[in-house]
């Protein structure tokens, strides 16, 4: 189930804040349900974007830090 970030306890609504899903989920529910314009999306679609920001580099590099590393240990056909 999912439920809004606001009916979380304090911990778990800072470790909701730290994960990518919880915008676009927030972003979703109030462009379908509630029929919010731009101004109201503005914040998740800043927010996904910074995560996109940050997260597609690093998960660039780490696909190639593994796929070096692989190569090296000749493990990539290793089932």
């Amino acid at each position: 189930m999912m439920y809004p970030v606001a009916v979380l306890p304090g911990p778990l609504r800072f470790l909701a804040r730290l994960i990518p899903v919880t915008y676009s989920l927030e972003g979703m529910r109030a462009a379908l349900l509630a029929g919010a314009g731009w101004a109201v999306l503005w914040p998740s679609l800043v927010a996904l974007l910074i995560f996109a920001a940050i997260l597609i580099p690093v998960s660039i590099a780490v696909f190639g830090w593994a796929l070096r590393r692989t190569k090296i240990t000749g493990t990539l056909t290793h089932i």
